[in-house]
Parts: structure tokens; C-alpha cells; sequence
């Protein structure tokens, strides 16, 4: 049974799917992985079949955009350089290279390739979604940066919401090139793409457990929680021996990263060095965009392109970042406290479900200053209840088998394709 397995996003989002793709082809499934060529080194060092859907330079230009944070810019920015390659280059593979009757399609909702090859192709897709905030809800709708409903508002008012954001943001940016294609393809139009449209009717995936994003009864249907997935690289990189004399030989670091896809952040490491001597703590900066680094950095401080979070967070301090569901998820895993300072996209659900969770606090990009991080640190640090919190939901983390979960959803419908 072939699998296309269509990742689209970050390296947290592209994650994910690497490990459905490992865990898949040891049950004996032929994967093959349709993404960004920014992401092909780490595709091919976990041992799966890539397929170029973008160029990196596609990827490399958004990164480079500081438009990719703004609330509404974001989205035509993403849509014009990743989305729409992803979908045409997408597609034609997949229709090049399916067989009928025995093909499944992996992908998050932003896959539209994956999903119109189900509506033009009739080949089975399950939307696989890594964070909460891609099920949309009228009755306990998601935090975003430039949108927050309470939840107390009338259904009727929140879902008049919902159509201004498509009207104005989502379709605005994402029905011209959807419908200029679905047009070739001798489709009619759709609108409301996140709305109606872009989960598969096969079946929802949600890799978060309940816990972390409660199941909705306006979610799209059929849908599954499975859990945190906490695919990291570590399989698949050499230990760094700086890193571990490192992490051996002094207190426990606090770890900032402002996430992979942020190239913008000099005064994120400015600060993060100012709050490390202000605390008298160590530090580890993780990002690859290296020209973002203060150029002199304390000898208690090192930076490094990446490091398998799994590997450093259970000796580290606290977690300091942008919110991204991968880190989020690796932390909580450690049982670390966290501080978040959410900028875009998902970040700031993720942020309110960690207060509301009570492992971690959070501050606003505006606010990050060297005083207001190092009491908030200070407040995580001396929290008897904010370390309970986090070593309770360490242990419901380690009790999920999520790609096992996944893997038995693909198994039911390679049996009725069978």
C-alpha cells in the first residue's frame, strides 16, 4: 500500500510527519514524502523517498518576509509562495503516481493537492492536523493574536466572526489561486476553505491529546486525538560532545528559541543574554539563522543551529520560545516549566492552554525586556505548584502511543481499500 505523506509548514510542522513516515514503513507501507526542498536533508537522513513540492528558495523567501508574523499579511505571503506550488506540484504527482485502490494520502488541512486529489482522484485522505487551533469551533474557538473570542459570546456572534476572517484574511488570500486551479481541473469553486472545505471528509487527526485541545461537537467529523508525537531527530543525529560537557558541567541552563522560522530575532538574544546574567543562570540559544546571535556571547551562554530538544530539556532549567506545538510538546515531555511569548499563527493558543495548564507563563514580543522575563522566570522557577503541574502532565505525555494510533487509522482504511 502506497502512503504520500505531504507535510507543509516549519520544521515543528514537517516533524511530525517524518515520524508518521518512519513509524509507517516499519508496518510495511511504501511511504514516500512530498515537501519543501528546504526540508529534504532531514526527510532523507530518517531514512524515507523525497519528493520536491517547493523549492527552498520558496521557503527561504517567506522566512525572510517579516510580513510572515503579521496578522493578516502572513497568510497571502504563505499562500502565494508555499501553498500554491505545494497544491499544483502536489496534485500532478500524486496523480502521476498513485495507484488506484492502493494509495492513502497524509496531510494537515493546508495540504490542498492531497485534498483535491481525494475530490478529483477518489483517493483516501486523512487530514492530520498538529495543533488544536487548525479545528475551528463556535463554541470554544481558538486564541490567535488578531482574534479572540471569549468563549461566554453567543454562537451566533462568534460564527459571524468566523465568515469576517474568511472574508477579509483566509479566502481573500487563498480562493484566487484554489479556484484558478480547481477551474483546470474541471472543478467548481468552493469559499470558506477552512471552514467547509479543506478537512477531509475521510477522516480528522488531531497529534494532541484531549487534555491539550478538548474535543468539539462543531469539530470536523470523523475525528481522533492521538497525542503528542515528539518525532525530534534525535535517531537520527550524532551527540554533540560540546553539548554534553556542556550540560555536565555546571546547573541546569535555561533554553531560548524563538522557533525555526524566525529570522527576525536579534533583540529575542540580546535580551535572552541580558536575563541569563541577570539571573546568574546558563544558557542555550537554538536557532540556524546564526547572523541573529549577539557576536560576543557570555562563556556560561553557547548557541547551537539545532539539538534534539529531548536531549537537552530533561537537564535544562526552563523552557524559553515562540509557542510552537513541537517544542511545546518536547517540554511538557520534560516536565520543564515554560515561557512563551507567542508572535503569530497557533503560538498564542498554545501560550493560553500552558497558563490555563499552569506549567508555564507567557509574555508579549513588546514585553520581552530583560526585567519582565527575569521576574516571570524567577515566578516559574520558584513555583512549587507550576513544577507539580509540569512532572503531572509529564506523565500523561509518556502515557500516549500516538503514532501507533495513527498507524492503526491507516491500517482501517488500507482493509477497506483492500
Amino acid at each position: 500500500m502506497k502512503v504520500f505523506v505531504v507535510p507543509v509548514g516549519s520544521v515543528g510542522d514537517v516533524h511530525p510527519f517524518i515520524g508518521l513516515g518512519k513509524a509507517l514503513k516499519k508496518r510495511g507501507y511504501d511511504v514516500e514524502v512530498l515537501a519543501s526542498s528546504y526540508f529534504e536533508d532531514i526527510i532523507v537522513a530518517a531514512g524515507l523517498p523525497f519528493v520536491s513540492t517547493e523549492t527552498s528558495a520558496d521557503t527561504v523567501v517567506v522566512l525572510e518576509n517579516e510580513d510572515l508574523w503579521h496578522p493578516s499579511k502572513g497568510v497571502p505571503l504563505v499562500a502565494e509562495a508555499i501553498y500554491k506550488p505545494q497544491m499544483i506540484n502536489g496534485y500532478n504527482y500524486i496523480k502521476e503516481n498513485y495507484e488506484p485502490g492502493n494509495t492513502i494520502l497524509l496531510g494537515p488541512g493546508w495540504a490542498f493537492g492531497c485534498r483535491l486529489a481525494q475530490e478529483t482522484l477518489g483517493i483516501p485522505y486523512l487530514t492530520v492536523n498538529v495543533a488544536p487551533s487548525q479545528f475551528r469551533s463556535s463554541i470554544k474557538p481558538p486564541k490567535f493574536g488578531g482574534l479572540w473570542m471569549p468563549d461566554w459570546l453567543p454562537i451566533k456572534v462568534k460564527d459571524f466572526m468566523w465568515w469576517m476572517v474568511d472574508l477579509l484574511v483566509i479566502d481573500k488570500a487563498l480562493m484566487p489561486m484554489l479556484n484558478s486551479f480547481r477551474k483546470e481541473l474541471g472543478l467548481l469553486p468552493v469559499n470558506r476553505i477552512f471552514h467547509t472545505w479543506m478537512n477531509s471528509p475521510d477522516g480528522v487527526i488531531g497529534l494532541f491529546p484531549d487534555w491539550f485541545g478538548a474535543p468539539q461537537v462543531d469539530w470536523p467529523q470523523p475525528n481522533t486525538l492521538t497525542g503528542f508525537p515528539l518525532y525530534d531527530e534525535s535517531g537520527e543525529r550524532d551527540s554533540d560532545s560540546r553539548l554534553e560537557a556542556f550540560l555536565s558541567e555546571g546547573e541546569p541552563p535555561l533554553v531560548f528559541t524563538p522557533g525555526s522560522a524566525m529570522k527576525h530575532c536579534k533583540s529575542f538574544f540580546a535580551t535572552s543574554v541580558d536575563v541569563c546574567e541577570s539571573l546568574g543562570k546558563r544558557g542555550i540559544f537554538l536557532t540556524t539563522h546564526e547572523e541573529q546571535i549577539p557576536k560576543r556571547l557570555p562563556k556560561d551562554i553557547l548557541h547551537f543551529n539545532f539539538v534534539p530538544l529531548s536531549l537537552v530539556l530533561p537537564r535544562s532549567a526552563a523552557m524559553i520560545y515562540h509557542g510552537g506545538v513541537g517544542t511545546c510538546s518536547q517540554a511538557l515531555l520534560a516536565g520543564v516549566p515554560q515561557l512563551v511569548m507567542p508572535m503569530a499563527f497557533d503560538q498564542h493558543d498554545h501560550a493560553f492552554q500552558i497558563e490555563k495548564m499552569g506549567v508555564g507563563l507567557s509574555v508579549k514580543p513588546e514585553k520581552y525586556t530583560c526585567d519582565e522575563v527575569t521576574n516571570k522566570i524567577t515566578e516559574l522557577l520558584g513555583s512549587s505548584e507550576i513544577k507539580s503541574n509540569c512532572m503531572k502532565y509529564a506523565e500523561l505525555v509518556k502515557k500516549h502511543q500516538p503514532l501507533e494510533l495513527v498507524c492503526s487509522s491507516i491500517d482501517a482504511l488500507a482493509k477497506k481499500l483492500a
